[in-house]
């Protein structure tokens, strides 16, 4: 496969990755008393055992070998998808799916500047100009949904976009092998955090089915599947355009919460992912034809 299907391909996988996570906020809406430590603890738990069951098909007797071969960027990656996991589930219940996913929209932000910063990418030009875009449709919707009382929420949101910007830098670390270890990692320190959160506070382990069967399937279909595809992807992508291409998720969130829940969003969110939308467009579009010049 030449490089820019390689590429062409590796977009498509990104994409699809950020449409599985825009569903996060509809199926979060039906959990009915799970607090956000239960919810980690079974939502991390059941992707654990998803990634864990596609790379023993995967590797089988090499699935050891594979785990441990590039440990230390796996785990630091790992970290990173800690925080983010953490702190996006903290946030949606607190405020407005919209708010969420819109200060989520930095993310691309944090991730130019560490590329920069670990890995001496170039960020081209077009992609600053697309970055910025993207940052200004995101305050123009955080300026019409925050305020002092959701301050707590926003700053999970941010905390969530700079460690999933530290968990994609990690990705590219490691691009000449599995990815899928670091998400491993990931799951199972989240799975351990969440866990000695609610013994510490006491909060039970037992939570009722529904909510138990939400949790798993936010694990094994809502991020899980997105975060196959987007591994995969993160192999040929350049690190400042990954975040760039999942802001599809940032449009789409609301969207679908509007639709299945009619959960309401103002004129200031449709103009901003308006600006998001158009910023990822005008990315792909611009590397998609760069990498034909370099093919």
């Amino acid at each position: 496969m030449s490089k820019r299907m390689k590429y062409k391909t590796g977009v498509i996988f990104v994409l699809f990755a950020g449409l599985f996570w825009s569903l996060f906020g509809v199926v979060i809406r039906q959990i009915q008393t799970a607090n956000a430590w239960q919810i980690l603890f079974y939502r991390c738990t059941s992707l654990f055992f998803l990634i864990t069951l596609f790379l023993l098909i995967r590797y089988k007797a090499e699935f050891q070998k594979v785990i441990f071969s590039s440990l230390r960027s796996d785990i630091l990656g790992g970290i990173g998808l800690l925080f983010a996991l953490v702190g996006s589930v903290i946030s949606v219940l607190n405020t407005t799916v919209a708010n969420t996913l819109f200060l989520l929209a930095i993310t691309p932000l944090f991730t130019a500047l560490l590329a920069r910063l670990f890995l001496q990418e170039t960020v081209k030009i077009y992609t600053w100009i697309a970055i910025s875009v993207a940052i200004v449709g995101a305050m123009i919707i955080v300026f019409d949904e925050v305020n002092l009382q959701k301050s707590l929420a926003s700053f999970f949101a941010i905390i969530s976009a700079l460690g999933f910007s530290f968990f994609t830098i990690m990705l590219r670390v490691g691009k000449q092998k599995d990815l899928l270890p670091s998400v491993w990692f990931g799951s199972a320190f989240t799975v351990i955090i969440s866990a000695v959160v609610c013994v510490f506070f006491g909060y039970s382990i037992v939570i009722s089915f529904w909510d138990m069967g939400v949790s798993i399937m936010l694990g094994i279909f809502q991020i899980g599947i997105g975060l196959v595809f987007y591994t995969i992807g993160a192999v040929v992508v350049p690190a400042a355009q990954l975040g760039l291409l999942v802001m599809t998720e940032v449009v789409l969130g609301p969207i679908w919460v509007w639709i299945f829940l009619g959960e309401g969003f103002s004129r200031s969110t449709l103009v901003g992912g308006f600006f998001v939308l158009s910023a990822v467009t005008f990315d792909v579009v611009l590397s998609i034809r760069w990498f034909n010049r370099m093919a």
